[in-house]
């Protein structure tokens, strides 16, 4: 693993990532590589994807309540429609 080392950070932004770290029971160096490793391109794309599905399934549920039903064919035509 690399080392990284991190000169002239304020004392206010140190004193809120040990806050942090000790709130969730990590040690200062646990909790910046847990946040930077939540920031990465591929969870920031998986959590969008989470929250993405999460939303589809609700719609899902809420058309079935009212009666409207889609079959997965009607729903690639309308990815593909809204595509164009």
């Amino acid at each position: 693993m690399a080392t990284v080392t991190l000169k002239g950070v304020p004392e206010r932004v140190q004193a809120h990532w040990k806050a942090r770290a000790k709130r969730n029971g990590r040690s200062l160096n646990q909790e910046i590589i847990q946040t930077l490793q939540c920031l990465t391109p591929a969870n920031v794309s998986a959590r969008k994807e989470a929250r993405l599905m999460a939303s589809v399934r609700a719609l899902r549920e809420e058309l079935a309540a009212k009666g409207i039903r889609t079959t997965p064919d009607e729903v690639e035509e309308f990815i593909q429609a809204g595509r164009k």
